[in-house]
């Protein structure tokens, strides 16, 4: 009878256990998810803002001035959101902004030498870009293998676990 209570408290226990690992696995689980999200945004925004700078770079009118407006702005409440960042995505980042702010400060500028100075400002800003993209794409991968890894390491404890309860009840 003692041997009874013993092995049903066991495996109250390990019940317990088992509810307490699967909750802190979604927890780990739901931030990580958030943040891979809010990083694929940050690089779909740097995408679009490229887009909205070579479009108002062939057309200059007040509806591609909005929409950079509105797709920066965007960007800049995402970065908040974004989560934990490497150094040198934050040094890539404050680059593409100041050449993105650089070219809404000379789209208006016109003189002999303007168009010139456009067109290296679009170039360098699109290196920026690009170099954004991809470390923004190693992030990425990179969150999403710690993702999958500790989904792995928690479903191993909850099999475990679970054998456990089955061995316990079984005896």
């Amino acid at each position: 009878m003692k041997n009874i209570k013993i092995i049903g408290l066991a495996i109250a226990l390990l019940l317990v256990a088992l509810l307490v690992i699967s909750g802190i696995k979604q927890k780990h689980r739901g931030a990580l998810e958030e943040n891979i999200a809010s990083l694929k945004k940050q690089k779909e925004f740097t995408q679009e803002i490229s887009k909205s700078i070579f479009f108002l770079s062939k057309n200059h009118n007040h509806i591609g001035h909005a929409e950079l407006n509105k797709t920066i702005k965007r960007f800049l409440s995402n970065i908040n959101n974004s989560g934990s960042i490497n150094k040198e995505t934050t040094t890539l980042w404050n680059r593409f902004y100041l050449d993105v702010q650089r070219f809404r400060d000379n789209i208006n500028h016109s003189s002999i030498y303007s168009k010139i100075l456009l067109d290296k400002e679009i170039n360098e800003l699109y290196m920026t870009n690009l170099k954004l993209v991809v470390e923004l794409e190693k992030l990425i991968r990179a969150k999403e293998s710690k993702l999958s890894t500790i989904s792995k390491v928690y479903m191993i404890f909850e099999y475990g676990t679970f054998a456990i309860i089955a061995i316990l009840l079984t005896t």
